[in-house]
């Protein structure tokens, strides 16, 4: 079974997401690998799926789906919804390795996370 980070984001506009995964693939430019890419996809009007090409730790990954809630001078409030595997047990619980997890962003509650068996 392939274990794939993706994203779904939704409330915003296309130029609103990709300035946000630029800005952020700026920050974070020197901890990535050369070959590293995201992919953007839209499925509907304002609703979008991120795909990270290459696999990315969980710490990485989690700072890619809370920039992309608070970026830098993009005024938004987009629904975020993260999807990983836990890979580290020094982020996450030990018990929870390999689990599925969602990271949520709802507009009203600052970050949930949901563990999945």
């Amino acid at each position: 079974m392939t274990q794939t980070n993706f994203i779904i984001v939704q409330d915003c506009t296309l130029f609103q997401i990709k300035k946000a995964i630029r800005q952020w693939i700026y920050m974070y430019d020197k901890s990535l690998s050369e070959n590293f890419c995201i992919e953007l996809y839209q499925y509907d009007t304002n609703k979008y799926v991120i795909i990270p090409k290459e696999d990315i730790d969980n710490q990485s990954f989690n700072f890619l789906v809370n920039y992309l809630y608070y970026p830098e001078n993009i005024k938004y409030k987009p629904i975020i919804s993260g999807y990983t595997f836990v890979k580290d047990t020094t982020i996450f619980p030990k018990e929870k390795l390999n689990y599925e997890i969602e990271i949520l962003f709802p507009k009203m509650i600052q970050s949930t996370i949901m563990y999945m068996p």
